[in-house]
């Protein structure tokens, strides 16, 4: 493991000492550690815009090549420059999932986020993670100690360093002015809290589980075998719920891309002149 982080590091340094992306007329070339792709824009066949990875990314394709973009890599303002300009090279006709890129990385919503929220939105702030995560740091050691007392595992105290470290990646993911997201609750989207509401049902499932399969070790006949087949039971539906939600989100963001790309387009319309000003 430490030589495989070692070497994922060094991977990174050098696709930043040597990573490109130039423009050359219509012309563009990926400049990678070991590989150089060149394609031509005026001849692409397909142009399909991703949300992922996180800060989106652009494949494109002639007869013979495939380029990836990826506008992660890339600060603030390089990316809404290049977004741009390679929206107006492509063709409209082969360009594909626009409207959910639009969406999900607020291109042309202007450099900083969002710090007023609409109707079902909320502001995530640094401080609300903090009155969501002290909480369930102090319940997850009086648990862990709990659980230690009945099992006498200190591995158990493994998940008070977990919730910390989720308060962490929060705090650090949410700007110090706030950010808007949108409202999940039983009353604007009950179709979404019964599947999250399930995650942690699970999880005290599978604790209970693996706590009464402990205490009745190795009374089952076939105990290894129990147990396997146990523990693929579990994650499978758990794999499975998580499939289905995902699906649902994604089918949520679409909508919702549609109307944001509907209300941009009659917005336009409305800054248009009208013939008798003209």
């Amino acid at each position: 493991m430490p030589f495989l982080m070692a070497g994922l590091s060094a991977w990174m340094l050098l696709d930043y000492h040597r990573g490109s992306l130039t423009f050359q007329g219509s012309r563009v070339v990926s400049q990678g550690v070991v590989r150089r792709v060149e394609i031509d824009l005026a001849d692409a066949v397909e142009a399909r815009w991703r949300i992922h990875p996180v800060g989106g990314s652009l494949v494109v394709r002639d007869p013979a090549t495939r380029l990836v973009v990826n506008f992660a890599e890339l600060g603030r303002d390089q990316r809404h420059a290049i977004v741009a300009r390679l929206r107006e090279a492509i063709r409209p006709e082969i360009q594909s999932d626009w409207d959910l890129f639009a969406y999900k990385t607020r291109f042309g919503e202007g450099g900083k986020p969002r710090a007023v929220p609409g109707p079902g939105e909320i502001l995530a702030t640094r401080a609300r993670w903090t009155r969501i995560f002290a909480p369930a740091l102090v319940a997850s050691a009086a648990v862990a100690a709990v659980a230690w007392w009945w099992t006498r595992h200190p591995s158990v105290f493994a998940v008070v360093p977990v919730v910390a470290g989720m308060w962490s990646l929060f705090r650090a993911m949410t700007p110090a002015e706030g950010k808007v997201e949108r409202e999940i609750s039983w009353r604007s989207d009950p179709d979404l809290m019964g599947p999250l509401a399930f995650f942690p049902a699970w999880g005290v499932v599978g604790a209970v589980g693996i706590f009464a399969f402990n205490r009745l070790w190795p009374r089952p006949a076939h105990p290894k075998a129990l147990a396997i087949v146990g523990c693929v039971a579990w994650f499978g539906i758990l794999l499975l719920t998580a499939h289905r939600l995902d699906r649902r989100q994604a089918r949520r963001d679409r909508e919702a891309a549609e109307r944001a790309a509907r209300e941009r387009e009659e917005a336009d319309r409305c800054s248009l002149p009208s013939a008798t000003e003209l």
